[in-house]
């Protein structure tokens, strides 16, 4: 079982216009979190909502998790915030949870699945998100008929 990674941090805003929100994590914890050699992660703050992310670097030395307005709105936190944070090397597949009608193509065509998993990961993630993300069955279906026609299928 992988290492869980406990710890306070403080919700910030980047000050450049429409900055985002983001977690930034204590040094003592970012850095051997960092030689782990994992590249995603799964947090959970407040104990109340768990999601997929990455670490980023500030450009000043220090990492941080995106948190966007939404996941605020969920656990009711502002910018000045302590909240508890555990993470955990994401050891899933794909970095991300897949959306069913997704996870069902894969599992029925062995040619997407193969040309799928030969996209870049940074790609890949992109398109997981932009099928898990649509707000309607619909869009998703597009989407992933996009994603299938982008692959040369």
């Amino acid at each position: 079982m992988s290492q869980t990674w406990n710890f306070t941090a403080p919700v910030k805003r980047f000050s450049i216009e429409g900055g985002m929100h983001y977690l930034e994590l204590p040094n003592e914890f970012a850095e051997p979190m960092r030689a782990t050699g994992h590249k995603r992660w799964v947090c959970t703050i407040q104990d109340a909502l768990t999601w997929h992310c990455g670490l980023l670097p500030t450009g000043e030395g220090t990492w941080f998790v995106v948190l966007s307005k939404a996941k605020m709105s969920a656990v009711e936190a502002h910018v000045g915030d302590w909240l508890n944070v555990d993470m955990v090397p994401d050891t899933s597949k794909y970095g991300m949870p897949l959306p069913e009608d997704l996870e069902d193509i894969l599992a029925d065509d062995p040619e997407f699945e193969r040309r799928f998993d030969a996209m870049l990961p940074g790609k890949r993630l992109n398109a997981i998100h932009q099928i898990a993300s649509a707000k309607t069955p619909e869009t998703a279906a597009k989407r992933n008929i996009k994603l299938m026609g982008d692959l040369g299928l």
